[in-house]
């Protein structure tokens, strides 16, 4: 017997079927891409690694070379933060370390692949990218607060946000409000003083408060403190730290109160033995001269010889 064939209305609904599906599919696919759902495997040199101000002012070599140990042993688990750019390639959110890691790694032909694994995100406006890029790393690995009070110093710069006040509540809106004091109390730091600190992620939390104080109240010890560090120019950041404290030490004692120079009289008009009186000394005779001198001073004078002399 020939074969059945199925009615041609079961073909079209078949096929409507499977229309449907892969139609319902594909939407559930670019809505999962668009939401920031769905990791995408995009090749390294279009992701642009600047395409934020950075919130960290420097990476450590051990935690990085550490990183590339991980990504060498276990590959990628944990995918970059990217945003779609109108040229057409993507800008780095969160995941600056990764990014870094792995392109050196591909470059000295440690990496198998020209790609990296990212989220795609959609932030409302700069401010939100950045707001995303800080609370990244500080749930990672933690932000020191020089770098902290660096990215709010940026992004007022950049006209991100219209003043500090407004950056720090966007930024660290989830910090307590110590936090945000202490992040607020290191922007003079980071704007008086930190393009001369080789070391900034090395400041402890006490010499930069120290350091806030200090520039805050004495613009004339910044200015002694950069030309300091400018000529030092130390190695290490131990060095650095000994330099701070030792320029923080100075800053804080009094200085040192010369005597006051012998004044050699003048055989004509003498000298000025305080304001308004001058004294002449010639030949064993003595005399004091000027508004100062008066009856009352006359008294003073004779008792002081009295009781010395008798």
């Amino acid at each position: 017997a020939p074969p059945q064939r199925r009615a041609p209305i079961a073909d079209v609904a078949a096929e409507a079927a499977t229309t449907a599906a892969l139609n319902a599919l594909s939407a559930e696919m670019q809505a999962a891409r668009e939401g920031g759902r769905m990791v995408m495997e995009l090749p390294l040199e279009h992701v642009m690694g600047s395409h934020l101000t950075r919130d960290r002012v420097a990476l450590d070599e051990d935690e990085l070379d550490a990183l590339k140990a991980s990504l060498q042993a276990r590959g990628q688990q944990t995918p970059i933060e990217v945003e779609q750019r109108p040229d057409g390639g993507y800008g780095l959110i969160s995941g600056f370390r990764r990014l870094t890691a792995i392109r050196e790694l591909y470059h000295k032909g440690q990496w198998d692949t020209d790609t990296i694994l990212a989220l795609i995100r959609q932030p409302e406006d700069a401010a939100a990218a950045y707001t995303a890029m800080v609370e990244e790393n500080e749930i990672r690995v933690g932000l020191s607060y020089f770098e902290r009070a660096s990215i709010v110093v940026k992004t007022v710069g950049d006209g991100v946000f219209p003043h500090e006040k407004a950056a720090l509540q966007s930024l660290f809106g989830a910090a307590s409000r110590s936090k945000r004091s202490k992040i607020k109390a290191f922007i003079p730091v980071v704007e008086e003083v930190g393009g001369f600190i080789k070391f900034p992620n090395a400041l402890t939390e006490r010499m930069g408060l120290a350091l806030a104080q200090r520039v805050a109240t004495d613009p004339d010890w910044a200015e002694r403190f950069r030309e300091r560090m400018r000529k030092a120019d130390p190695e290490t950041a131990d060095l650095e730290a000994a330099l701070i404290a030792k320029a923080l030490d100075a800053g804080t004692r009094p200085a040192p109160v010369e005597p006051p120079k012998p004044q050699v009289a003048s055989k004509a008009q003498g000298y000025e033995v305080v304001p308004g009186i001058r004294m002449v000394v010639k030949d064993g005779d003595l005399r004091l001269k000027g508004p100062g001198v008066n009856e009352a001073m006359a008294a003073e004078l004779d008792a002081w010889l009295r009781r010395t002399q008798g």
